[in-house]
């Protein structure tokens, strides 16, 4: 049977996921990868009804997303503060936070982006 909130909720996850990794490409961070992995798990818990814990063990997350998903902490979290501001469609705390990512034009272009299908 159809799964309309599956497919959404997995929808979103991949678009948290790319626009993370893009966000630490145009910065130059060490491994974008990762940071794909942490847009994966922040959806993880809603989509597979499990723990963030479970979720960050079963990718073997680095202390970095664990940091930003449990305590919102660490060096990762501006990433994700700035992708809960894109999704609350509060472009004034979002324009604040992309600075650090190239400026809100280029954030949001690259929003935009990961959300077409690949």
């Amino acid at each position: 049977p159809p799964r309309p909130a599956a497919d959404a909720l997995q929808a979103l996850a991949l678009a948290r996921a790319r626009l993370l990794e893009q966000l630490a490409r145009s910065e130059g961070a060490q491994s974008p990868g990762s940071l794909y992995l942490l847009g994966l798990a922040s959806m993880l818990p809603l989509l597979l009804q499990c723990s963030i814990e479970d979720a960050g063990d079963a990718l073997h997350l680095p202390p970095a997303a664990m940091q930003a998903l449990q305590q919102h902490a660490g060096p990762w979290l501006p990433y994700m503060a700035l992708l809960e501001a894109l999704e609350a469609n509060d472009l004034a705390v979002a324009g604040k936070l992309a600075t650090a990512f190239g400026g809100i034009d280029t954030v949001l272009a690259c929003w935009t982006e990961a959300w077409r299908p690949h």
